[in-house]
């Protein structure tokens, strides 16, 4: 009997020990997931952001209408229009790097150019996740929109299915 109480005290002892270490290792994952990650900044905040350094994205997309061949610029690497990813840091390469630090659009640009030349630019201003899965938030320059009536108060909880443009100029959301 004595024997019995105590394989029942041990058993219990066991499955509680595993159910805190199961706790603690979801809250230490949760916790290191929003450190590695942080959360997107608010529309507040970007749109703070855009309106303070508004010259600086336009002095950008005069650039890129020049450097046609630039394809992304992300902050350790970058791909021209031949497709190949690269990690050397030519001088235009730090330029665009060091005006994206100082815009708060880290993860740099992703350029498309359409058949006249004009550069239709995604501004990476945080992504969350890997390449193929995650979200990324950042601001967007088309100078041929799709259409100027759609417009919404926050992006936040927008609806991904539907496309966002105000002019030339747009908050981006990908989830």
């Amino acid at each position: 009997m004595h024997l019995g109480r105590l394989f029942i005290k041990t058993v219990k002892w066991f499955f509680l020990s595993i159910g805190v270490l199961c706790v603690l290792l979801v809250a230490g994952g949760w916790l290191f997931l929003n450190i590695i990650f942080p959360p997107h900044d608010t529309d507040d905040v970007m749109l703070q952001n855009f309106a303070e350094n508004r010259a600086v994205f336009e002095q950008i997309v005069t650039q890129l209408q020049q450097d046609d061949d630039i394809r992304r610029v992300d902050d350790n690497w970058y791909s021209l229009a031949d497709g190949k990813a690269r990690s050397d840091t030519p001088d235009r390469i730090v330029w665009y790097r060091n005006l994206f630090k100082n815009i708060s659009t880290e993860r740099g640009i992703y350029a498309s150019y359409s058949s006249n030349g004009s550069p239709r630019i995604l501004f990476l201003s945080n992504c969350i996740g890997m390449v193929t899965g995650g979200s990324s938030k950042g601001y967007l320059y088309d100078p041929h929109p799709k259409s100027e009536l759609l417009l919404v108060d926050s992006i936040d909880d927008y609806d991904q299915q539907q496309d966002l443009w105000r002019s030339y100029w747009a908050v981006h959301k990908k989830n």
